[in-house]
């Protein structure tokens, strides 16, 4: 069972890394190209966003509710594609320390009855942007 999962995202700012930056509370707009290289019996085709931490402690996450994409068989071959657009939360935002990282992806899950659902995943990280410096003005 394989198939190829691509996740593309339109909008945000993009950062090092090839990362892109989204404000709290935005719009992530991107799309999903799905090309099954064999059949299969799908229950449904998932689309959302998660956060999940990293480090010391244990494993948190969280997602926005899923949007369901497709119900029913993947033909081999016969390429699906998706566009979405999804609000963001307000938190928790992006962070990498020294004990602890908070990772946001797009997340598009194949549910597999019976069987290892599959998944793509698209990193992103999401806080709001720097304020510029306000200058000093002497009247």
């Amino acid at each position: 069972m394989s198939v190829q999962i691509t996740i593309s995202l339109e909008n945000g700012e993009e950062i090092s890394g090839g990362l892109r930056r989204f404000d709290p509370a935005s719009s992530i707009i991107g799309r999903v190209d799905i090309m099954p290289e064999s059949n299969i019996n799908a229950r449904a085709i998932e689309l959302y966003v998660q956060w999940h931490t990293e480090g010391r402690g244990d494993r948190d996450l969280g997602s926005t509710p899923p949007i369901q994409l497709y119900l029913g068989q993947l033909s081999s071959g016969m390429p699906l594609y998706y566009p979405f657009n999804m609000m963001l939360p307000l938190e928790p935002w992006s962070y990498g320390g020294h004990y602890i990282n908070i990772i946001w992806n797009v997340v598009v899950k194949i549910d597999i009855p019976r069987g290892k659902d599959i998944q793509g995943l698209m990193p992103f990280v999401l806080y709001p942007a720097a304020k510029p410096a306000q200058s000093e003005s002497v009247f």
